[in-house]
């Protein structure tokens, strides 16, 4: 899971974004961390998150502000218990 510069998230509902298969690319004189999207249970039943379903994608390194290593199985369960925490 990345989470960007609040100043630069593309998703303005969201400062993070979450890769899988993720390799360090670069293209021009510029870093990108590249790999496949992945979406959460509720984001794939959400419209404004699921079209991104089966797509690759990359970040500039220089809008990275920190980044976490989860399984896609542990990023889910820390997903679902955060969004169950702003539930209550």
């Amino acid at each position: 899971m990345v989470v960007l510069g609040s100043a630069n998230s593309l998703d303005s509902q969201s400062s993070t974004e979450a890769l899988e298969n993720v390799a360090i690319e670069k293209i021009g004189d510029r870093y990108f961390m590249t790999g496949d999207i992945h979406l959460t249970s509720s984001e794939l039943e959400s419209p404004q998150s699921n079209w991104r379903q089966s797509a690759s994608g990359g970040i500039a390194m220089e809008n990275v502000y920190q980044y976490y290593v989860y399984s896609p199985e542990q990023y889910d369960k820390a997903m679902k218990a955060l969004t169950e925490a702003g539930d209550e």
